[in-house]
């Protein structure tokens, strides 16, 4: 989960396995005391598996598929041609284009970029999600609310603010104990996406949704106890 350690994450590999050349596998390293993935630990190493890049650029293929009511875009490093977005034509699609903005140098250290073909892409979806962490700088906010009809700044432990036409609003996230983080962004947008479609694009109820089933799964550790919470808790009308 690169958005919540950077500038503490190094990025180890970002290249294709041996065998296909369409693979790509990608392995971070989060170091420093700071590091929020596991408490007193110095050094984690992660891999994100290996996947095959055919899958999302084979337009043939991707035809085949049944189209969902709704798909989250959210690339980890740019391993992915943002073109990807028009294959998705029929869904409703929310975009996570943290993977596109970020950069490394050549130590392989991560930090905040511009994203310079953002406004292009930004306005293809329905909705875009951002983290503070993931701003090089405030005018950013600025830019990406002109570009997007719907804007999600996520805020961490302080919830969101929605940037929905003229109107900004702030929703509190849910207190609940920490025990792991990993993923929670990628659950708020996923929940999000899916309340905005069930209530016919009403971005405050998606919120309060979201936020409740990202507060969820920081309050457990591992997939299987995730899913087991969201579950048992998460109520979908």
């Amino acid at each position: 989960d690169l958005n919540r350690v950077q500038p503490e994450v190094k990025i180890d590999v970002l290249q294709a396995d041996d065998v296909p050349d369409d693979v790509v596998r990608v392995a971070v390293t989060a170091r420093g005391k700071s590091t929020r993935f596991r408490r007193n630990s110095s050094e984690i190493q992660m891999d994100s598996g290996g996947y095959d890049l055919r899958l999302f650029r084979d337009r043939q293929l991707v035809s085949q598929w049944p189209y969902p009511n709704s798909d989250t875009l959210a690339p980890i490093a740019n391993e992915v041609d943002p073109e990807i977005i028009h294959l998705f034509s029929n869904s409703l699609v929310g975009l996570g284009p943290q993977g596109w903005m970020r950069r490394w140098d050549n130590q392989g250290i991560v930090s905040a970029g511009q994203w310079a073909v953002a406004e292009q892409y930004l306005r293809l979806a329905a909705a875009v999600f951002v983290s503070e962490e993931d701003l090089a700088d405030g005018d950013m906010v600025i830019k990406y609310r002109q570009w997007s009809r719907l804007l999600v700044l996520t805020r961490g432990p302080d919830g969101c603010t929605i940037f929905f036409g003229d109107e900004i609003r702030q929703f509190p996230a849910n207190s609940v104990p920490v025990v792991d983080t990993t993923g929670a962004g990628d659950i708020f947008a996923a929940a999000f996406l899916v309340r905005l479609f069930q209530t016919g694009g009403n971005p405050s109820e998606a919120a309060q949704f979201a936020n409740k089933a990202a507060s969820l799964s920081i309050s457990v550790s591992g997939l299987s106890n995730i899913r087991e919470a969201l579950s048992a808790k998460l109520v979908v009308a």
